[in-house]
């Protein structure tokens, strides 16, 4: 499960677009091949983007830890919504070359 959610996020950031103002814009297809695995970009400062219907319920639910503010690896944790678990992928977006945190890819998938 892992590995099909790390897979899920490296597809989806080699798709992202940066703009000239630095910020990170995602294509609408990429975000679509993810199946069953839900997927929420967050701000570098943990608020969640996207308009109202492209942000995910179960995991705007599980949100974005103040642990996770500034992280620069990937990390893995279990989380519980509305009586169903999930394995959570926090997936931090660094511009390269300077290595600068612009924003998380939060990817879940259920457990059950």
């Amino acid at each position: 499960m892992n590995d099909n959610l790390l897979t899920t996020a490296e597809d989806i950031r080699s798709t992202a677009l940066r703009t000239m103002e630095g910020s990170i814009v995602l294509p609408r297809l990429a975000l679509d091949l993810t199946a069953d695995v839900k997927v929420q970009l967050w701000s570098s400062d943990g608020q969640p983007l996207g308009n109202a219907e492209q942000l995910d319920p179960v995991l705007t639910g599980i949100g974005l830890g103040a642990e996770d503010l500034g992280m620069t690896s990937a990390e893995y944790h279990n989380a519980m919504f509305e009586g169903s678990n999930y394995r959570v992928l926090i997936y931090p977006l660094l511009v390269q070359p300077e290595n600068r945190l612009v924003g998380y890819l939060q990817l879940a998938r259920s457990m059950e």
